[in-house]
């Protein structure tokens, strides 16, 4: 409760989501603990509560700060979650996280009322008590248009700490001051980016799949969907003409097949169209229906591609892509001839990493689930392309020899593919060695928490993926997703136009990548300090054990490009190469010791 507003109907709710097995005495001893006061009023309709110390100025005062400060950050955020499921699904939305609830609330592109500001307020507040990334998250919202102004047309986010002065204790002599040093000694938490790294702010598009499950439950057939439509935007229904055009055209029958099974529809016609139907349907009533379903779907349809154009609206139509604007930083590292490599700002953070038991197609080696501290670090905003691979490749040798142009599918701006993890890992090294800075592959936790950006759903999309927004197998369906087009090959890094939200590319398909660790076959005993799980501390060129790809490819199905997916081949292992395999880089600031 500590984490939300409390009244009856979020106590109710609370206990049946979390403790289903409390009962009402629980919920009165609870209310008559003395943590809580009624703060309703009498215009209120139902019963309201706050903690003790909720508006005062003093943290150490708030009881609501008290419990938070015992309460698991990832319970919290769970708890935070749930309310904004539900909340959205009564307004006809499927939104699984209270970021992207505060992003609908800030944008007002969907009005959930007034009712829902203060749980957005008290949950705001939550995150900045918790800290680090998550207080983050409430600073990137505009805090002025969600909490409640004071009388001063002011919004209170901070509290003051009294100085000195201010302070008097009773029962003790006065405080005097004195004066001492402070030896700082900064571990990478607390490091800035070196003075040689020149960032730049760059604006990018970052994709969310909402899922309606209103419309994802509706039984109707492709026709009766699409009279609905068809009304909603002409005022009118689809006519039995019409109808008989469509059924027709939906089971490739000829203009002459569908007059021959009109049936009763030949009788509300002139006698003298009637021996000539098929002609009519071809030359009058056909063409005006394409043009005006043209207009209607915003696709150009004709006969032949009437049933395929339809088919996928419908399935569509329960999906909805809701594109944001995000701000991050990057910099580019100067490769030669004019090739830079752009490398993005990954912030420091604690995250859940690994499936939970209940997402689909989970497996057992993504688990148990366990808790992460990432230090900063710099990851590139693509994958390597065939341009940047050859300008690394052409510098001088440091273990092994590499290839200029090992792709299958050319292209410059391509990724590149057909790459082992020991070319990767030469890779990095002669990257490093030219640019004198530490460029290496991810670790597991790295590229994972990278890639998730703060989301807990099966792809930083959300619950589903469609090939509008990745390149991937769309003969295959994840969740509530639909079939799309698959290309078949790579495509060009960032041809898709959107990020996730810290505007990285390219995270599920196109290309597997590489990451530094070992295989292991579940994450029990694995480091939770974002470091590479490496059974023995051995030259990285010579290891021989297996390692893990990440990300899957244009060639998999969308089970194997979820956020938490992990891959190996045991064939040929870290020698594997492949027309889909290629590698994302990373530039580390330095690791502390422990």
């Amino acid at each position: 409760m500590a984490a939300t507003p409390v009244s009856l109907p979020v106590i109710d709710l609370l206990r049946d989501e979390f403790l289903p097995e409390a009962q009402q005495a629980h919920v009165a001893e609870v209310l008559l603990s003395g943590l809580l006061r009624r703060c309703d009023t009498d215009n209120d309709q139902k019963c309201h509560y706050e903690f003790f110390g909720d508006g005062s100025p003093e943290p150490s005062d708030r009881v609501r700060y008290l419990l938070l400060d015992g309460l698991p950050e990832d319970k919290a955020v769970s708890v935070l979650d749930r309310l904004s499921q539900i909340i959205t699904q009564k307004a006809g939305r499927s939104l699984n996280s209270f970021e992207a609830f505060l992003a609908n609330l800030q944008e007002s592109e969907y009005d959930f009322g007034e009712a829902v500001l203060p749980f957005a307020r008290v949950g705001l507040d939550t995150l900045l008590r918790i800290g680090g990334d998550y207080a983050a998250i409430a600073r990137r919202y505009s805090l002025e248009q969600l909490l409640p102004s004071t009388p001063n047309g002011e919004t209170k986010t901070t509290q003051e700490v009294p100085g000195s002065e201010e302070l008097t204790l009773e029962g003790f002599p006065p405080l005097k001051n004195f004066e001492f040093k402070i030896a700082t000694i900064p571990t990478e938490d607390e490091t800035e980016t070196p003075p040689d790294i020149n960032l730049q702010p760059f604006d990018f598009e970052v994709a969310l799949i909402e899922v309606n499950q209103s419309v994802l439950s509706s039984a109707d057939n492709p026709i009766d969907i699409l009279d609905e439509e068809f009304l909603s935007k002409t005022r009118e229904n689809l006519n039995d003409l019409q109808q008989l055009i469509l059924k027709g055209a939906f089971t490739n029958q000829t203009y002459e097949q569908i007059a021959t099974s009109a049936g009763n529809v030949v009788k509300q016609l002139p006698v003298g169209i009637r021996p000539h139907l098929s002609k009519y349907l071809r030359n009058n009533v056909a063409p005006n229906l394409w043009k005006v379903l043209s207009e209607v779907l915003g696709k150009k349809i004709t006969k032949k591609n009437v049933k395929k154009v339809i088919e996928e609206w419908v399935a569509y139509r329960h999906l909805t892509i809701r594109r944001v604007q995000r701000e991050n930083h990057y910099f580019t590292q100067d490769l030669g001839k004019g090739i830079g490599l752009e490398m993005v700002q990954i912030p420091r953070g604690t995250f859940t990493m690994g499936a939970p038991k209940e997402e689909e197609d989970s497996r057992s080696s993504e688990r148990p689930q366990h808790q992460v501290k990432v230090l900063s670090f710099f990851m590139g905003k693509y994958p390597i392309t065939q341009e940047q691979w050859k300008a690394v490749a052409a510098l001088d040798r440091i273990n092994r020899d590499l290839e200029l142009e090992p792709s299958n599918f050319k292209g410059d701006n391509r990724p590149v593919e057909m790459v082992s993890w020991y070319d990767a890992v030469e890779f990095c090294s002669r990257l490093s060695e030219y640019t004198n800075r530490s460029y290496r592959l991810p670790s597991e936790a790295e590229w994972e928490y990278a890639c998730r950006a703060g989301t807990t759903t099966p792809f930083h999309f959300g619950e589903t993926i469609t090939s509008e927004l990745a390149n991937y197998n769309a003969e295959y369906i994840y969740g509530a997703g639909v079939k799309g087009y698959s290309a078949n090959e790579t495509t060009a890094v960032g041809s898709f136009s959107v990020a996730n939200a810290f505007g990285l590319y390219d995270m599920h398909g196109n290309v597997w990548e590489w990451c530094q660790d070992d295989w292991h076959e579940s994450y029990e005993g694995a480091p939770t300090d974002g470091s590479a799980w490496l059974d023995k501390n051995e030259n990285l060129s010579q290891k021989t054990s297996r390692a893990v790809l990440r990300g899957g490819s244009w060639f998999s199905a969308p089970k194997y490009c979820r956020s938490v997916y992990r891959n190996w081949d045991d064939r040929a292992e870290r020698g594997l190469i492949d027309g889909d395999v290629g590698v994302r880089v990373v530039c580390g600031l330095g690791r502390t010791l422990e």
